[in-house]
C-alpha cells in the first residue's frame, strides 16, 4: 500500500534479514509489479504470518502460502505497536487529503 510504502521511505519500517515474533513481513511480486507491495502480514511466534486476503478474512498462514499473484521475494521489516501505526495513519491521511 502507498501508506506502507511511505513508512518505509521514511524510515519508519527497518528492514531486517530475519523476522523475530510480531515484525512485518511484506510481499512482492517483481516480475507483475517491480517493487511495489503487494501483501503484508505479522510474523508470529509459530513462524505463520497473520495476514488479511484482500476482503477476505484475517488468516494465519505459512510464509510461502499466498496467492501467486502477491509474489515471492519477501523482505521483513521490524514491528511497530498497533497504537504508533494508527497514529502514523492519521497523520498520513490528512496529509494525502484529496
Amino acid at each position: 500500500s502507498p501508506f506502507f510504502e511511505n513508512l518505509i521511505v521514511a524510515g519508519v519500517l527497518v528492514e531486517l534479514p530475519k523476522p523475530n515474533i510480531g515484525d512485518l513481513v511484506a510481499y512482492r511480486n517483481k516480475a507483475m509489479y517491480g517493487n511495489t507491495i503487494t501483501h503484508v502480514g505479522i510474523y508470529t511466534r509459530d513462524g505463520r504470518i497473520i495476514g488479511k486476503w484482500s476482503w477476505g478474512p484475517i488468516i494465519a498462514h505459512s510464509l510461502l502460502d499466498v496467492p501467486l499473484s502477491y509474489g515471492d521475494d519477501i523482505v521483513y521489516y521490524k514491528g511497530i505497536s498497533s497504537g504508533e501505526a494508527k497514529s502514523l495513519y492519521q497523520k498520513y491521511k490528512q496529509f494525502n487529503k484529496e
